[in-house]
C-alpha cells in the first residue's frame, strides 16, 4: 500500500509578485510595505514567500510570534521583521535583540517589563507602539500618550521606531474609519509635541490601502491582498 497525498497546493510565486506590484502601485512612491507572513504565510510557505518578497525589496515583514520570526532568520531572511503579537510572558527578550527582531508593544505590562530590563540590553531594542483607535482589541488608549512617553523617558536602550493602529473594518469606507484616522492623527501629534517622532507610522491594512489613502502614512500593511 502506497502513501499518497490526497491534496496538493501549487504556489505560484509569480502571482504573489504580481499582487505585490499591484499593491505597490496603489501607494505613493517611498511608502514602505509590510507584508504579513504569519501562519506560514497563510499556508503558502513563509520562507519561500519571504525570499521572493525580499528580492522585490519589501520594506518589512510581519509575523505573529517570535518563533515565526526566528524561523525566517534561520533561513537567511534579513529584512526587518515585526512580531505583531508582541512579547509574550514566556518569551526570552534576548532573542529579539540577538536576531534583530522588532516587537509590537501594546500595554503597560509589556512596556514596564521592557523598561525594567533595558539596562541589561547589549544594543537598543526597536519597538512599535500600538494604539487602539476603535478596534477594541490590543493597544494603548489615545489618552495614554503622556504616560507612555513618561515611562520611556530616560530609557536609552528602547528605541520607538514605529507608531501603529488597526482599523476595526476597512473594506467599506465609512464614518467610523474616518474617526479612527482622526484619533490616530491626534496620537501622532501628541507624540511630536512631546518631542518624540517615530520613523515609521502605519495604520492601513489591505482594505484601507484602497479605501483610506489618507491612512497610508509612510508604511502600509498587507496580508490578504498578497494572497487573494
Amino acid at each position: 500500500m502506497t502513501n499518497a497525498n490526497r491534496a496538493v497546493a501549487y504556489i505560484d510565486l509569480g502571482i504573489l509578485e504580481d499582487n505585490y506590484s499591484t499593491i505597490k502601485a496603489k501607494v505613493p512612491a517611498g511608502t514602505g510595505i509590510l507584508c504579513v507572513v504569519k501562519a506560514d504565510a497563510y499556508g503558502h510557505g513563509a520562507v519561500e514567500v519571504c525570499r521572493r518578497l525580499e528580492s522585490l525589496g519589501v520594506f518589512y515583514l510581519g509575523v505573529a510570534t517570535i518563533n515565526e520570526a526566528v524561523e525566517l532568520r534561520v533561513n537567511g531572511i534579513s529584512c526587518p521583521v515585526l512580531v505583531m503579537s508582541g512579547i509574550m510572558p514566556w518569551d526570552d527578550v534576548s532573542v529579539f535583540l540577538q536576531n534583530n527582531i522588532t516587537p509590537v508593544v501594546y500595554d503597560f505590562s509589556g512596556l514596564t517589563k521592557l523598561c525594567s530590563m533595558a539596562d541589561s540590553f547589549s544594543t537598543p531594542l526597536k519597538i512599535h507602539l500600538k494604539f487602539d483607535t476603535g478596534m477594541g482589541r490590543l493597544g494603548f488608549l489615545p489618552d495614554d500618550v503622556s504616560t507612555v512617553i513618561d515611562r520611556l523617558t530616560g530609557i536609552d536602550n528602547i528605541q520607538v521606531e514605529g507608531l501603529m493602529s488597526h482599523f476595526s473594518s476597512s473594506e467599506i469606507r465609512d464614518e467610523n474609519g474616518n474617526r479612527q484616522i482622526n484619533v490616530f492623527k491626534k496620537v501622532i501629534e501628541d507624540f511630536i509635541k512631546k518631542g518624540l517622532e517615530p520613523r515609521i507610522i502605519h495604520m492601513a491594512n489591505s482594505g484601507a490601502i484602497i479605501q483610506y489613502p489618507e491612512a497610508h502614512f509612510n508604511m502600509v500593511r498587507t496580508g490578504i491582498g498578497l494572497y487573494g
